[in-house]
């Protein structure tokens, strides 16, 4: 902490301070990309678990229905 509290103390010397400030506006705009970025992995394993249920329902509605017919094969005579 102490060596960016001496590049900004430089800059602030300097009287540079927009590039202090280009340099924060940045800095906030990589973090965000980076929660952002966080964020959509989290829901994109949320959708492929979301994804995985509704395959395994239809599958199980599928074999339902399957048996189903059978039942209604051997029972119709």
């Amino acid at each position: 902490m102490d060596s960016l509290r001496l590049v900004v103390e430089a800059v602030i010397a300097r009287g540079d301070l927009a590039h202090l400030v280009l340099a924060l506006w940045a800095g906030g705009a990589t973090l965000l990309c980076v929660v952002l970025a966080r964020a959509l992995t989290a829901a994109n394993d949320a959708l492929g678990r979301a994804t995985r249920e509704v395959s395994d329902a239809n599958r199980h509605v599928k074999d339902f229905v399957r048996e189903l017919t059978r039942f209604n094969r051997r029972n119709a005579a």
